[in-house]
């Protein structure tokens, strides 16, 4: 019977472990599938463990890691919204897009296709500004 009670400490161990994983800070030379764009900074396009600032432009979310990132892209967000995703060359909103990361550095992709061929050979692509 004692058997069970260690089983669960297992089990609890392995799923807190797993969530630790998901939920895991993103450190500055983070490479993966960003799931969540408050770990972006879209003005620099760096990758944090939490962003310090956000603002909704035209009904869209976007992040910034510092008041100058902030303040640049209140001065001119329609440019700073958009990106070109490198796979298929088309523009992309930043708020709309999926993120990727490679060496620290958020790539904004169009769709799943582009992110699965960009996320098997980074390297092929230009580097980012």
């Amino acid at each position: 019977m004692k058997k069970l009670p260690l089983l669960s400490v297992i089990f609890l161990s392995i799923t807190a472990n797993v969530w630790a994983n998901e939920a895991a800070p993103i450190d500055a030379n983070f490479t993966g599938q960003i799931h969540e764009p408050g770990h972006v900074c879209m003005v620099k396009r760096t990758t944090h463990v939490h962003t310090k600032f956000t603002i909704d432009h035209e009904g869209k979310k976007y992040s910034f890691c510092c008041t100058p990132c902030l303040d640049r892209f209140k001065a001119e967000p329609d440019k700073l919204r958009m990106a070109i995703d490198p796979v298929s060359g088309k523009p992309v909103d930043k708020a709309d897009a999926l993120i990727y990361a490679y060496k620290g550095r958020a790539v904004f992709l169009e769709s799943k296709k582009s992110l699965k061929k960009y996320s098997k050979n980074p390297d092929q692509y230009p580097p980012l500004d």
